[in-house]
């Protein structure tokens, strides 16, 4: 199958670039492909906000998707091994994981252009999930620094809401980090072949 959603409309738009989850969409004839020893095997999802992303990835029986794994500082190995090695742990699968900016500071990555184009040059294919809705982003992290909560699914436990305090520096200073943060994910991806996503257009259902 060309998607991994066949219950309830999301909105998968064909746009200049390729659909969502299509397998041209990263490089490949048909999924089946990525079973008969494909190069073309791995996703690296750059930015945005991509827990639905994930979530629609991971529902595809043919791709694997971790998330931050990046975010912590590796001393045993270097990135590129450790992406190496969840890749050929799930050699039967397309697999991919979510990539930030700060995980490039974190992993002491001087050139990040470099350390991306190498990523390219071994298979790896970019998703880039923008989100148009700035205040958005920046009232959920200010709510995640305060709640503790991540994320919530239909049919998770129900938990006391408690009203979220926000002083208007801090909502300033955070939708300044997130402007920051997108342009910096424009930047490395500018010379770069990619597939552009828009969280309001191409994931949200109608």
């Amino acid at each position: 199958p060309n998607s991994p959603v066949s219950a309830e409309p999301a909105r998968f738009r064909v746009t200049a670039t390729s659909p969502l989850v299509s397998p041209e969409g990263v490089g490949l004839e048909d999924w089946q492909q990525i079973r008969r020893g494909a190069l073309l095997y791995q996703i690296a999802e750059l930015g945005g906000r991509p827990t639905l992303l994930l979530d629609l990835l991971r529902c595809h029986p043919l791709i694997h998707c971790d998330a931050e794994i990046l975010s912590h500082r590796i001393l045993v190995t270097s990135p590129q091994e450790l992406l190496r090695s969840r890749a050929a742990l799930f050699a039967s699968r397309a697999y991919g994981f979510k990539l930030r900016p700060r995980h490039l500071e974190v992993q002491k990555i001087r050139e990040p252009e470099a350390f991306l184009a190498g990523l390219l040059a071994e298979g790896w294919r970019f998703v880039h999930l923008a989100r148009r809705n700035v205040l958005r982003v920046a009232l959920s992290r200010l709510m995640l620094a305060q709640t503790k909560i991540v994320h919530r699914r239909r049919g998770d436990r129900p938990v006391e809401a408690s009203p979220i305090q926000v002083q208007g520096r801090d909502l300033l200073a955070a939708l300044e980090r997130v402007d920051r943060e997108m342009q910096i994910e424009r930047d490395l991806l500018a010379s770069l072949p990619h597939l552009a996503l828009t969280y309001e257009d191409d994931l949200l259902q109608e």
